[in-house]
């Protein structure tokens, strides 16, 4: 997962679109590069680019998969039950 520490300087940004578009969707949660392409509507490889001027100018935070989450106790209950819970 990725995301920029800060907003990147006008050198690594270069009067881009694409690439302030990108920047927008790093200053929240971090993303994965696949996710970024996609929300960004932009060419993965344009994305790969991204990535390596933000890291060659050293704002690049790199953040662990999130693990997945384990479905409560109530909710296997529930479905082991038969009982749907999304009603």
């Amino acid at each position: 997962m990725l995301k920029d520490k800060k907003w990147p300087p006008a050198s690594v940004l270069g009067g881009s679109p694409a690439y302030i578009k990108l920047a927008t969707l790093m200053t929240g949660k971090p993303q994965s590069l696949k996710d970024l392409a996609r929300l960004a509507h932009i060419e993965y490889d344009m994305c790969e680019l991204f990535i390596a001027r933000l890291e060659g100018a050293g704002i690049l935070e790199r953040h662990p998969l999130a693990a997945k989450a384990e479905p409560s106790a109530l909710l296997r209950q529930s479905v082991m039950n038969g009982v749907d819970c999304w009603e």
